[in-house]
């Protein structure tokens, strides 16, 4: 049996390629970046949350899970937590 592999490419639109961190939690992909944010993969689709989101900052340097369902990310300004569902 072969397994299926596919190429997964940042958002068209991300000016700053420079990823930080990765967290794979059901099924979805979260990517720390070191200017713009956070990118959390839906699907097809990439959806970006920043300091206008509530991120205290854009420079994110960590991601970490806890038990209870919640994305912590670690930034430049301090820590947030981001519902993972």
């Amino acid at each position: 049996m072969k397994k299926k592999e596919e190429k997964l490419n940042p958002p068209e639109n991300h000016p700053d390629r420079s990823i930080t961190d990765i967290h794979l939690d059901n099924y979805k992909v979260w990517v720390a970046t070191q200017l713009n944010g956070v990118y959390e993969l839906q699907g097809d689709s990439w959806i970006q949350h920043t300091q206008s989101d509530g991120l205290p900052s854009d420079t994110v340097s960590s991601l970490a899970a806890d038990q209870d369902g919640h994305l912590w990310v670690g930034s430049a300004e301090g820590l947030t937590k981001l519902a993972l569902e």
